[in-house]
């Protein structure tokens, strides 16, 4: 039944998203909010939804979810994260080679202790950013990125967050579906 559900979820998206030009749109998974979440004890899934405005510019936009235990298993840490980033592809058409750009995230971050003790905070982030995508077929592609995350803002009540939000330099390579 679990796997049912999973592949249903898996693609729903692609069959409500499909278009006649399938170069315009890309769905994805970022499996970095899985990894992070197993890593501290705990689960996390991310999608991304990139589309192409005009030529060589494209908006994407993501959801990430995340709970686990910090790395003393003091506290338990949930996060919700929403992005959006806007990619410029300087050598050619959208969703081809090089690429640039700066993403802007927000996290919304909840810590429960033992002791029932509740906190709650946002940390508003930047990402500038440079990828590469290397087409393999018409359906897949493989995006190599890095950037570097950070916060102009300082709100955050613990000081591990950089363990638990992944700030400073992003490094990635992705597999992407096109739409």
């Amino acid at each position: 039944m679990k796997l049912k559900v999973i592949l249903l979820l898996l693609i729903l998206p692609y069959a409500l998203f499909c278009a006649p030009d399938s170069r315009k749109q890309i769905f994805s998974l970022d499996l970095d909010y899985a990894l992070t979440g197993v890593l501290n004890r705990g689960w996390g899934l991310g999608v991304y939804y990139d589309r192409e405005i005009i030529p060589s510019l494209t908006a994407k936009g993501g959801f990430g979810h995340m709970t686990f235990l910090d790395r003393h298993g003091d506290f338990t840490c949930t996060t919700v994260s929403v992005t959006l980033a806007l990619n410029y592809y300087p050598f050619g058409p959208a969703f081809e080679g090089i690429y640039g750009g700066i993403t802007n995230g927000a996290d919304f971050v909840e810590y429960l202790d033992d002791n029932e003790f509740d906190t709650e905070d946002t940390v508003i982030s930047f990402i500038p950013h440079l990828g590469w995508k290397i087409r393999i077929n018409d359906t897949f592609m493989v995006d190599l990125y890095t950037g570097y995350k950070f916060s102009p803002f300082t709100g955050i009540s613990r000081r591990d967050r950089n363990e638990f939000l992944n700030m400073g330099m992003q490094y990635k390579a992705g597999l992407k579906v096109f739409l």
